[in-house]
């Protein structure tokens, strides 16, 4: 009986060494194994083994490849009792940036349409949102390495610097750390690129006092171990550094910064440059191309932990990404609310008012100190003159049909109609223009009806 199954595990026994292949591939690897079959067997048992859920498959056609299933149970044997596997050089030269991507075009569309939003502009948002994802990415990135400080504990310290009670030292500088990473992502969004010189930046700022300073910012030279893994990342130097630049190299080939984070989060982790701190720095980098593009960011606040690690492991040692890729996105959709409400977005038919608040305001006082020596016409198009309008503004402008003249001229009069001397403080009226005001108001009033 245990004889009829010889095949079907071994063919398990090569995805598993393999990560993901074809059935030419299967058959080349039964054969140098010593067992010989032909392809209607082979097809025979990859259907009951399909079937049993024992594998499952991608592709089409002839691009069909297979790859294990049952992940809990492959990852219940031991490090030692699973095959031992090596740096696949692969990876990095069969990837096809904006051409085979590790998100389908619908799970794209999925994370964008759930991301997109109104904003007044870059800088606002980035301000908005800093304090919070300072904290939350802070505490969440260094929980998942085991630091047990709180979400309010992490708060305190890096809004008060009050150090939480019962803590290690270790736990202290790594809540700092990640502080100082994040700020430095923030002050410098604007030119900050995906590049060595960054990823050597952010670990510095992430390993400072918690590894030999000799080892910050620096790549390793020699063996690190992966623990619960049968990975083994490079360990020359030169190959490490070269490995970086290329994997840096495809990820700025990358256009849509979904794609781009995953990649770097996925292979940053892989390669294991430095001898710490390598997935807190694939971590924090995985956000700038989210940030750089307006985007809401990935703090791990509602990651699942053994699913991330999980995934990872099957990327090292399968070179499968789909574990991973699926946490990230169910973390991700599940953390756009929160952010939603601390980003400053506006709705669709408000952001109009927002855009042209300051000048309906400017108006509304021209004309008031005025009284009334110039038409809200030329208060508009002097508006107009000095008023500069963004690329987001102009296309918003358009897709809405908004006239800026007319839309000011029709603002700027019911505003006036609105003002009172209860409400004045709101326009930046001092009581004294205003009974000026409503003194050449009733003057003009006078003479109109006694003309």
């Amino acid at each position: 009986m245990k004889t009829k199954h010889i095949i079907e595990d071994q063919i398990l026994d090569i995805i598993d060494q393999h990560g993901q292949l074809g059935r030419k591939k299967i058959e080349t690897c039964l054969i140098e194994s010593g067992i010989a079959v032909n392809k209607s067997t082979i097809l025979r048992k990859i259907k009951r083994m399909l079937e049993k859920q024992h594998i499952q498959k991608t592709g089409k056609g002839k691009g069909t490849e297979y790859f294990r299933n049952d992940i809990e149970q492959y990852l219940s044997k031991p490090p030692h009792e699973r095959p031992v596997v090596s740096y696949n050089f692969d990876l990095l030269t069969n990837y096809f940036a904006n051409h085979e991507q590790y998100f389908s075009t619908e799970e794209i569309n999925r994370l964008s349409a759930n991301s997109s939003f109104y904003f007044t502009d870059a800088s606002t948002y980035l301000k908005n949102l800093y304090l919070t994802l300072v904290i939350d990415l802070s505490y969440a990135s260094s929980k998942l390495e085991g630091n047990t400080y709180s979400w309010l504990d992490t708060q305190m310290l890096i809004e008060y610097g009050e150090e939480a009670q019962g803590k290690t030292i270790e736990e202290t500088i790594m809540i700092l750390n990640h502080k100082n990473a994040v700020n430095y992502i923030f002050e410098n969004i604007d030119t900050i690129d995906i590049s060595p010189k960054t990823v050597y930046d952010i670990h510095s700022l992430l390993s400072m006092d918690l590894i030999h300073r000799s080892y910050v910012g620096t790549i390793r030279k020699g063996i690190v171990g992966i623990a619960g893994s049968s990975y083994h990342p490079l360990d020359h130097q030169f190959q490490l550094t070269e490995e970086l630049k290329h994997m840096l190299l495809v990820a700025n080939k990358i256009n849509n910064p979904f794609e781009q984070s995953l990649f770097l989060l996925v292979h940053l982790s892989y390669l294991q440059p430095f001898w710490d701190v390598n997935k807190r720095t694939s971590r924090i980098i995985a956000n700038i191309p989210l940030l750089k593009n307006t985007l809401f960011p990935l703090s791990f606040m509602t990651i699942h932990k053994k699913r991330y690690i999980q995934g990872l492991l099957i990327f090292y040692e399968l070179n499968r990404i789909d574990l991973l890729k699926q946490e990230y996105m169910a973390s991700y959709l599940k953390s756009i609310d929160r952010y939603k409400s601390r980003a400053n977005v506006i709705k669709k038919t408000d952001r109009a008012v927002l855009m042209f608040r300051k000048s309906i305001n400017n108006g509304v006082v021209t004309f008031i100190r005025d009284c009334q020596h110039v038409s809200i016409e030329e208060i508009v198009d002097n508006i107009l003159k000095s008023q500069t309008f963004s690329q987001n503004d102009n296309i918003f402008l358009q897709d809405n049909h908004i006239d800026p003249r007319k839309y000011l001229i029709y603002e700027i009069t019911d505003a006036i109609k609105s003002v009172n001397e209860n409400n004045i403080v709101a326009y930046g009226i001092s009581p004294e223009d205003y009974k000026k005001f409503k003194a050449c108001i009733d003057a003009t009033l006078y003479h109109k009806n006694h003309n």
